[in-house]
Order: C-alpha cells, then sequence, then structure tokens
C-alpha cells in the first residue's frame, strides 16, 4: 500500500538491512526463525529462543509451526500454542503475510519475554507509538520531533481521536514482558476460593468456570493502528486515507483441560461463555481422551468491516473478565478415597487481522503493490493468576493453571442436626442425607417446639450463633451432620409519644374576586371541632339575584363542599357558590262555584262524609262550597219528604 511505500523510505529501509544482517546465511536452505525468536536482533552471532520456548513453556502446549511471506516467499517458523487456530488455517489465511523478514506481524503474549513479541519495528524505538504521548515524534508536526516528549500526540495524527486511557501506559510500554501479561484462572463453579483444594465424593458433579484476563489488548490494538498515523513525514491525505481503512477479522480462544484418572466426562459435556459476544463454543476430546479441548470461535470472521468499526467493536468488549463455563465432568465413583486429582488447564487465543486502504484487499506479491492488505497474527497464552494459585498446584510451576479436589469418605445415610438454645442443648433430631426434616422417612424424628426466652421473641433456627449465617427449617436440606441456633428478636416496649402541639391552618373564603374571611383552624381538625374558640365559620354571603348554596373547594362548584364540620389538614381556599333565585307567581282568586239545582238523592244512599279543609287551605275552597250546596239541598229535600210522610200518617 501507499502507506507502506511511504515507510519505506524511513523505515522499511532501515528494517531490510537490518534483516540482512541478523539474518544469518545458515536459513538460506529452510526457514528462519520469526523476529520474536530472535534474543539479539543486531547481534552478530544471533541467539534463538526456540528451543527454550518449546521446551520451557510448561503453562501451555506449544509446538513448531511454519508461514510464508507473500512478498518474498521465504518459510519462516514460530511457536506457537499446540491447540490454537494456526496462521495459515484462520479465516483470512489466503491473505500472505508481506512483513515476516522484519517487523513483528506475529505479536504475542506469553510464549517468550522478549521486547520483540510486541512491538510494530523490532529493536527499532518505536513502540512509544503505542501510547499518548509525543515522545520522539512532536505535537507541532514533524518539524520539531522529540522536543515535546510529555505533550500529548496531535490531533492530526489521532484522528480515532484515542484518549489516553484508550492507549498503553508509559509503564506498560517500557516494561511489555511484565505489564503486558494474559492471566487465567480455573475454580469448581459457584466457589470463589480457586486455590482451596475441593473436597469431593465419588458420583460429585465436577462443573467448572475458566475464566481469562486480557484487559490491555484493546488498548495493545489502539496503539497498532495509531502507530501508521503517526509515522514521520505522513501527510493529512494519507492520515485521512487510513483512517477510512478496512479490515478483516479472525479470532478465537482455546481452553484445555487434561482429565486425571479419577474425572469422567460425559459425552455430551458442554460449555457457555459469558463476559464476551459474538464466539460460539464447541468440545471435544482428543483422541486418548485425556485431554478436553473447548474451541471459542467468531462469528462471521473475516467480513470486510470500516476498520474504525473494527476498533469501535473491540473497544465495547470487557476483556478482562471472559469465562467459559463446562459442565459434564464428574467424579468417577472408582475415585481413591483421600487421594487429590489435579485438573491441568491451559487458554490460548489469537486475533488474525488484515487492515487495507481500499475495500478490494491486494494480496502481497513480489512486485510491492501501493495499495496490498497488511495482514498481524496476535497470539497469547495465559499464565496463572497468582491471586488464585492452587494450593496443591505442581511444584515449581506458579505459571501453571489448575484445579484441584480431595475424594473425601462417602456420607453417611444418615445425619444429626443438633439445635442449641443459648448455652444449653435443645434437642437433637436425625435426618436421611440429601433429604430434609420434614421431607424425609423418618417420621418419628420432627422438629423441634419452638423455644422461648423471657423478653424476647423466637426469630428462627440459624447456621451461626450471631444470626448471620442461613436460617434452618423443617424443608431445609442437610448433607452432614450441623448444629443450629436459636436466634431471637427483643420484644418491643413503647415509648409514649408526646402528644404534640398542634399546628394551624388557614381558610380563606373567596366570594367572588374578593377575599371574605380567614379562618384559622387546628391541623387536623375543623373549624367546629377544633380548639380556636374564637375562630368560626364566617357568615353566608349574599348576591343580588341569587341564594347562597355553599362554600366549595373549587370556584366552579365542582370541588368538595366545605362546612363547618369539614376536616382541615393544610391552608386551603373555598369559594362562595351561589343558585339562582327564582320568582313565584301570584296566586289566583278562585272563581266561586255557581249553586247546583238540588239533586233528588237515591233512596237508601249513605251520606257522604266530607273532610271539613284545614284553615287556610285555599285550594280547596270551591270543592268544599260546592259539596256545602249540595248537602244543603239534599238536607231540604229529606226534611220535605219527612213532613209529607207525617201528614199522610195523620
Amino acid at each position: 500500500m501507499k502507506l507502506l511505500k511511504n515507510m519505506a523510505i524511513a523505515i522499511l529501509s532501515a528494517t531490510l538491512i537490518a534483516s540482512t544482517v541478523f539474518v544469518p546465511s545458515t536459513f538460506a536452505e529452510g526457514s528462519e526463525p520469526l523476529p520474536y525468536l530472535i534474543k539479539d536482533l543486531f547481534a552478530a552471532t544471533p541467539e534463538y529462543w526456540t528451543d527454550s520456548a518449546l521446551n520451557n513453556t510448561y503453562w501451555v502446549d506449544v509446538e513448531k509451526k511454519e508461514i510464508t511471506d507473500g512478498l518474498d516467499g521465504k518459510t519462516y517458523y514460530g511457536v506457537f500454542p499446540k491447540y490454537l487456530t494456526s496462521p495459515s488455517k484462520t479465516a483470512i489465511a489466503d491473505f500472505p503475510f508481506n512483513s515476516l523478514d522484519g517487523m513483528t506481524s506475529t505479536p504475542n503474549a506469553g510464549i517468550v519475554n522478549s521486547f520483540n513479541t510486541y512491538w510494530f519495528l523490532p529493536g527499532m524505538n518505536f513502540e512509544e507509538r503505542y501510547g499518548y504521548l509525543a515522545g520522539n515524534d512532536t505535537a507541532e508536526g514533524d518539524t520539531k520531533p522529540g522536543q515535546h516528549p510529555t505533550k500529548p500526540i496531535e490531533n492530526r495524527v489521532n484522528p480515532f481521536g484515542f484518549g489516553e486511557n484508550d492507549l498503553l501506559t508509559q509503564d506498560e510500554i517500557k516494561n511489555p514482558v511484565d505489564k503486558l501479561k494474559v492471566y487465567g484462572d480455573l475454580r469448581l463453579k459457584d466457589v470463589t476460593d480457586s486455590k482451596a483444594v475441593g473436597e469431593l465424593q465419588p458420583g460429585d458433579k465436577l462443573n467448572l468456570d475458566f475464566s481469562v484476563n486480557i484487559s490491555w489488548f484493546k488498548r495493545y490494538l489502539n496503539g497498532w493502528t495509531l502507530n501508521y498515523t503517526r509515522l514521520g513525514g505522513m501527510k493529512d491525505a494519507e492520515i485521512d486515507k487510513f483512517h477510512n481503512s478496512y479490515g478483516k477479522v479472525d479470532a478465537g480462544f482455546t481452553f484445555t483441560l487434561d482429565i486425571p484418572d479419577g474425572v469422567e466426562v460425559a459425552n455430551d459435556a458442554s460449555a457457555t461463555i459469558s463476559g464476551i459476544k459474538g464466539f460460539s463454543p464447541s468440545v471435544t476430546k482428543t483422541k486418548d481422551g485425556k485431554t478436553l479441548i473447548v474451541t471459542l470461535k467468531k462469528d462471521n470472521p473475516g467480513t470486510t468491516q470500516k476498520w474504525q468499526d473494527i476498533i469501535n467493536e473491540v473497544k465495547n468488549v470487557d476483556t478482562s473478565n471472559i469465562m467459559i463455563s463446562v459442565t459434564g465432568l464428574s467424579v468417577k465413583k472408582t475415585a481413591t478415597q483421600g487421594k487429590k486429582y489435579r485438573i491441568r488447564g491451559t487458554v490460548s487465543g489469537f486475533y488474525d487481522f488484515a487492515n487495507s486502504l481500499t475495500e478490494n484487499f491486494v494480496k502481497a506479491t513480489t512486485a510491492r503493490e501501493d495499495d496490498r492488505a497488511n495482514r498481524s497474527y496476535f497470539f497469547f497464552a495465559a499464565e496463572q493468576d497468582a491471586s488464585g494459585l492452587d494450593n496443591n498446584g505442581e511444584e515449581n510451576k506458579p505459571k501453571q493453571i489448575s484445579y484441584s479436589f480431595q475424594v473425601k469418605k462417602p456420607t453417611p445415610t444418615q445425619n444429626t442436626v443438633t439445635f442449641i438454645n443459648g448455652d444449653e442443648e435443645y434437642a437433637k433430631v436425625k435426618v436421611e442425607n440429601g433429604k430434609s426434616i420434614s421431607g424425609d422417612a423418618l417420621y418419628t424424628e420432627s422438629m423441634p417446639k419452638n423455644p422461648a426466652k423471657a423478653g424476647y421473641t423466637f426469630k428462627e433456627w440459624n447456621t451461626q450463633a450471631d444470626g448471620k449465617g442461613t436460617t434452618f427449617t423443617g424443608k431445609t436440606t442437610v448433607n452432614r451432620d450441623m448444629t443450629v441456633y436459636a436466634i431471637y428478636t427483643k420484644d418491643y416496649v413503647p415509648t409514649p409519644t408526646p402528644t404534640p402541639t398542634p399546628t394551624q391552618n388557614t381558610v380563606t373564603f373567596i366570594n367572588g374576586d374578593k377575599e371574605y374571611a380567614k379562618v384559622k383552624v387546628e391541623n387536623g381538625k375543623s373549624i367546629s371541632g377544633d380548639a380556636l374558640d374564637t375562630e368560626s365559620m364566617p357568615k353566608d354571603p349574599t348576591k343580588a339575584g341569587y341564594v347562597f348554596k355553599e362554600w366549595n373547594t373549587s370556584a366552579d362548584g365542582k370541588g368538595t363542599a366545605f362546612t363547618g364540620d369539614t376536616i382541615v389538614n393544610k391552608d386551603m381556599k373555598v369559594y362562595a357558590i351561589y343558585d339562582k333565585k327564582t320568582v313565584k307567581p301570584e296566586p289566583k282568586n278562585p272563581a266561586k262555584p255557581e249553586p247546583k239545582k238540588p239533586v233528588k238523592p237515591e233512596p237508601q244512599k249513605p251520606v257522604v262524609k266530607v273532610k271539613v279543609p284545614q284553615t287556610g287551605d285555599s285550594s280547596n275552597i270551591g270543592i268544599f262550597t260546592g259539596l256545602l250546596g249540595l248537602s244543603g239541598g239534599a238536607l231540604a229535600v229529606l226534611i220535605a219528604l219527612r213532613k209529607r210522610k207525617m201528614r199522610e200518617e195523620n
């Protein structure tokens, strides 16, 4: 690519010259070691780390593997983790390396303790460009390099906007062998102390949590990116082109467990991932069945992405706590009682990435194309985290990750629960192992009656005398002999609460748009019911053409009616509500009924009793007058008939 072409004048040419020095002629007929396996790149007689790496790397299984430079066709070799996907088998393996002869295109951690394993150009002092300070560059461009070593890098050469916390610290840059390590740990699931030797019985499940911490890698990758834009003499157009470059990535992890004779692996053994997304696990066993291999493969590897998106993708991953949980392991029923078994673990990983200024990813050839893709293969081998070092770990191997357990005696069929009340034994209850007092078949054994203590109320039985353990009930599963303790709470004796001085609220009475009255009232009481004898409901207001209806909490009368008996809990306003006055019509004078002609009554009909209207009942005067006239006429007829009959009889 053009970027590398510009580098050739200041860097690559020097590197190629240097490579002719440190790569001896003895390698002309065969493969040559990668730079990280050379102790001193500029020594007249190079010393190699190859045998040391192969023979002394006990914390991970390693082997010698070869890769080819796509630029000159030379074959190189390196020492890589045995079960990890090699550079020749990743999803972007068809993009050959183009800088194996001098550049560190295979940076790594945990294999060889050498500065050459980490940096872009080993031995050329360009590692400063992985940090936030100007260093040998300048915060004022390239005209005065090295004059502002403690200033931040200028924005022009930092197009990705990396902050200080996004890049390696000065301590990490200067001491990569000690500071850029990867740590792992192996423990029994849900057990916090990975150092302790566990106690398990034949047949017990052996579910394991395997973790790895590589928190600095995202900052390392950011520094690798920044290293390209901080090259001396870089023009703005070239920086912008790299900022908008493309990338392809493949990545993976490999976890291995060496299975001792006392451990059995089920055919359906499985693993789950936490702490990282975008990876899928698979579980296999070696042919001899002595090693369980858990592989995490990146989803959709080798996909073309904007390099900015790759940076953001890595940034959002918590690389400090990647964990797999392995299930399907158990203690063999034939495991030797009292024997300690050690499970050895290894963790390795890789991040294979290609960067291209163009989207078509031109492969490297001997022609040195300006826009050829540039590829790097980062890998690591984890060491045991010192805080979780197995107490039964292999002697003189502090970097080895392992978990140990001891086979204990079979649990008896029955256990005894001892109940302690204060300083005395309160009861002893038998219970079948693995069951509860209420749930086993020992019907003669049951929970004791709750004890008593003067001034206290029994709360519970607890596994600790101070009540800070676990509550024990009749439903608690019992797997061993145990002691529980009576826990009490002190009886509550209420303290008389002094009668608070009542507060006062104000009720403001509004008539129309004017304040009509203000009345004080004790809080929580009514105007008519409190002790403020000088305060009372105001006189009902008046309004021409209207009749006062009530006081109301809302001016439109849609609230709540307020009276002298309303409880008041706050200052409040009430409003006068009126009904429109109705005018009653004047009553009309009743017309006097004309006297009716006497009607000859029917013989032998009863006399009709007429209710005399009450005084002032003007509505019934007409009816009464009519009835009176009829009664008078009838009476006259009766008298006349009476007189006629008497004459006839005489």
